[in-house]
Order: C-alpha cells, then structure tokens, then sequence
C-alpha cells in the first residue's frame, strides 16, 4: 500500500523523529562489509515498528553477526552471496509482513528475502493461488461489467475489476488489486470507469430492494491506499472508526505515538449501507486487501468468509517520505517495512498472523476444477 491519504484524523500534525538522528544511512559508495551491517542494523533499529512486539532479539544480533561481516569482502563476490544468507538469518523471524529485502549489488540483484513469505512457505500454510475470475462470472446475471487497464498494473498483471448482481438483488464486487482511484480518474483503462460508476450508482438507488452486497478480495496483494475511502467510503455516511495507527516518534526504538484512531471516512453521494456486507478474502489476501477486510468487519453488519488472511496489516509509505519504515542503502540493498502499527478495533495487532474470518469456508480444489467457487456460493447462500 503505496499512500497514506487515508483514514488518520491529526496525520498532518505528527512528525517522524529517527531514533538515532547521529547515524544517518550512508550516500554513495560504501566502502566496506562492517559499514554495510552498520548501516542495517542502525537503521532497522530505528525505523521497524513492531520491536515492542517482536520476539527477535535485536541488540543480540548486533555482536554476533558484527563480526561475521567484518570477516566479508564487498569486492569477493563469493562473500557477496554468502552476505544474503546472513541478512536472511538476521530476518527471519520479524513480524512485519510487508519485510522485503532486495537488493542492487550486481552479484545478488536476483535475490529477495520476504521473510514472513519464507516462513509460510516453509510451513506448508499457504493454498496454492487460485484465480477466481473465470469462475465467478458464471454467478453474475447478464449485464455484469469487466474492466482493464494495462496502463495500471502490478506484478506485471492488469488492473482487472468485475462488478454485477447476482439473482437480482446482491452487488458483487471484485478487483486482482487496488489502483481503483487512479484508474477511474486518469481513464487510461478499458471499461474501467463504467464498471466502478455501476458499483456506485447500485449503492446509491438499489439498497432497498436488495439483500446484500460482496466484496471479494481473495488473492489481491493490496494497492494503494487512497482506495479505501474511495470504495468503502461509498457505504457510510458518517467516518466508520476501524482500528488504530502508532509511529515511531523518539529516540528510542520502542517510542510510538499514542494509539491514533483511524476511519473510514465518506466521500460526496454516499449512503449509510445497513444490508449485509459480505467481505471474501484467503490466505493471499495482504496489505490493503486486509485493510478493507478489517474495515468490512468493522460494520455492524460485516461479515468475513473464507480464510485467515496473509497478515501484511500495516501501511508502507515510500522511504522518501518519512524517516521512518522503508529505507535505501546506497549501491547496496532497499528495504521495504510497514511505515505505522495498524492495530484492530479489538486492540489485537494481527502482523505477521493475519485476520480470521467470522466463517471459515476453505478454498476447494475439487469444486474450482468443476468450475465452482464454494465460497462465494456458501456467501450467496448466506445472503440468501
């Protein structure tokens, strides 16, 4: 989630302090392995928002992965690539789901540590992906919009957006990923426009006679945040309180801002939605995607089906931002982390573990090769 344009009520007010304002990440050649681990651990002990809540012993990292590097030669390639397997140790347990390390060094520029991704993997917990897309068109009555923009894409894959009824009397919504916002405005995709003014003019004329609407975010990675307001806030008439931000804001690596209340908040024609809102998600539903669960189940009428979601939370703000989250080291590695600590309305922090669904609804291999989608069936069902 690219962002932050959303949902912080004093955003504009808060400052991002580094923790330890003498040790700057180092700008242009670096000229050994000891600065690189310096430079790293420095700034990850810093900028990561999660140290108060995360099982990594991070001061005990620094003696005993300092000598190793200081043993490393930048100009050996061969200790280049071993470099990756240390940082990879040093990481592999952090909780922040949106951890990615990659890096420019030409010995490694193919190599990613994507450490709550490894441990997944690792465990055997993640389905395989499934693309419902094809699927799901069979539900849909006649009439149902399909948009695409190869100009906004993700993973090298097209904005692609569905929106119909089903039966008459049930909105259903789904996208691979969210550039909804800058699609719409910039009218650079195929039929996207029209197949987000069906969704919003539904919302806006169809509530009374309808039974529900769902929003089906399964295998979508996230996208930009703006998105949040721009669908959800179509459904409220009034900021929907969906949770809490923290940041860093001292010298210390565990010194956050108080608990910042964030919302959901309406835009220009919205309703206050009282139908049931069915919100899919699974295993590879991350980032915004859980954003918009979260908020979904914020709704006294929200209801999550499927499965327990990635666990990628938090909000990442460009490294150029903010002096906190993502960060560059020169010639070297970039680092992708959360920019604040989204916490639940419950005050449950769910990085790293992922939200549960109000009901669990596994994905079916057998109903999928069938051409069925047993969640969104069992969601039909429900509305019913």
């Amino acid at each position: 989630m690219k962002y932050l344009n959303i949902l912080l009520q004093p955003l504009v007010l808060i400052m991002f302090v580094s923790c330890h304002q003498e040790d700057p990440a180092p700008t242009g050649t670096t000229v050994d392995f000891e600065q690189l681990f310096e430079s790293f651990w420095r700034q990850m002990n810093k900028n990561y928002v999660y140290w108060d809540i995360d099982s990594t012993d991070w001061d005990g990292i620094y003696p005993q992965y300092k000598g190793i590097f200081s043993q490393l030669n930048l100009n050996d390639e061969n200790d280049v690539r071993s470099s990756v397997r240390y940082y990879r140790e040093m990481t592999k347990y952090l909780v922040d789901g949106h951890c990615r390390i990659s890096f420019s060094h030409p010995a490694i520029v193919d190599s990613v540590i994507d450490p709550l991704l490894e441990r997944k993997n690792n465990l055997g917990v993640l389905n395989e992906p499934y693309s419902y897309f094809l699927r799901d068109t069979v539900y849909l009555d006649t009439g149902y919009f399909v948009g695409h923009d190869a100009q906004n894409t993700l993973n090298n894959q097209p904005l692609t957006i569905i929106c119909g009824e089903i039966n008459g009397d049930i909105l259903y919504f789904s996208c691979n990923f969210f550039k909804l916002s800058k699609s719409y405005y910039s009218n650079t995709g195929e039929n996207i426009k029209a197949t987000l003014d069906f969704f919003f003019n539904w919302v806006e004329n169809n509530l009374e006679s309808s039974k529900g609407i769902i929003i089906d975010v399964r295998n979508n990675p996230g996208g930009n945040l703006e998105d949040l307001n721009f669908l959800l806030g179509k459904l409220v008439d009034q900021p929907l309180h969906i949770g809490y931000c923290q940041y860093k804001n001292g010298d210390s690596c565990y010194d956050l801002t108080p608990r910042i209340k964030a919302y959901v908040n309406p835009g220009a024609s919205t309703k206050n939605v009282q139908l049931p809102i069915v919100v899919l998600a699974d295993n590879y539903s991350a980032s915004l995607s859980e954003v918009i669960t979260n908020a979904i189940m914020a709704f006294s009428q929200g209801i999550f089906i499927g499965e327990t979601t990635f666990g990628a939370t938090s909000p990442v703000i460009p490294f150029k931002v903010y002096a906190s989250g993502s960060f560059e080291i020169e010639n070297f590695m970039s680092v992708q982390l959360s920019s604040c600590k989204f916490i639940s309305l419950n005050g449950n922090v769910y990085e790293s573990s992922g939200l549960a669904p109000d009901i669990f609804i596994p994905h079916s291999s057998e109903a999928y090769d069938q051409g069925r989608d047993a969640q969104l069936e069992y969601a039909i069902e429900l509305l019913k």
